[in-house]
Parts: structure tokens; C-alpha cells; sequence
């Protein structure tokens, strides 16, 4: 009896912790303090859920600085939607899949400060999804 080879097909499954977040002017906010977000969720309706974005918060540079730096500058300039875009990596760190979204601010959670506690000081961005693009 002849031996049939199958050859399997090369498969790599998308990770949750390999992403990227970059936000747009006015934000001058690091790629790498945003910890855990989703991808974008569409509804039953085909609307778009809300975006929360959890930063850490280090001593310098400081994202609490960064943020508040870019609300001024929103206020300036009196708007207050932003663009962001996420990027799924591949194992190398290339990116595989890049989402363009487009929201307002609906609101930033600078966290709690507590002397009972030594947890890691967090910031939470929410925001209001009005349109996303699935670049690739």
C-alpha cells in the first residue's frame, strides 16, 4: 500500500498580547503603556460598542501628563474626537492587521489613590466608537 503524505498547512493563530496602540494628534501618548484593550465589537444594531483602553501610568514619562496634555490641546482647538489605530502583531513583530478608529472621549479614568494599597496606578480611556476601518 502506497504511503500518502500530507502536508499541513502553515497556521499561526493570532495572540491577544501581541498589539499596538497608537493615538492620534493631539495625544503624544507611548505605543507600549496601553496594556489591555479589544477589538472593535459591532452590535446587533451594527453599532459600534464602546472602546476601553487601559494604560499603565509610570513615573515618567508620565501618561497622566500626556493625557491631560492632549485634552487641553482638544479643548484649544474645541473638539474632542480622536483617532486611534491598533495594530495586531505577527510573531516577529510585523504588523498582520491594522484597525483605523475614530471616536470621542466619553471618559478617563485616572484611577484611585489609596495608602492601604501598593497596586500599580492604571489610567482608563473610554471611548465612543463612531467608525472603524479594517485596513488589513
Amino acid at each position: 500500500m502506497d504511503k500518502i503524505l500530507y502536508w499541513p498547512k502553515p497556521f499561526e493563530p493570532k495572540k491577544q498580547s501581541r498589539f499596538t496602540v497608537e493615538f492620534g494628534e493631539p495625544f503624544e501618548i507611548p505605543e507600549w503603556v496601553t496594556y489591555k484593550t479589544t477589538r472593535p465589537v459591532l452590535n446587533k444594531q451594527l453599532k459600534w460598542e464602546q472602546m476601553v483602553f487601559s494604560m499603565y501610568d509610570p513615573i515618567g514619562p508620565s501618561t497622566s501628563q500626556a493625557v491631560m496634555a492632549g485634552i487641553q490641546k482638544l479643548k484649544e482647538q474645541n473638539r474632542n474626537v480622536i483617532d486611534v489605530t491598533l495594530s495586531c502583531m505577527g510573531p516577529v513583530g510585523d504588523k498582520i492587521e491594522e484597525w483605523l478608529i475614530n471616536g470621542s472621549i466619553c471618559l478617563i479614568d485616572f484611577g484611585k489613590l489609596d495608602w492601604g494599597s501598593d497596586e500599580l496606578l492604571l489610567i482608563n480611556l473610554h471611548l465612543d466608537v463612531r467608525s472603524v476601518i479594517l485596513n488589513y
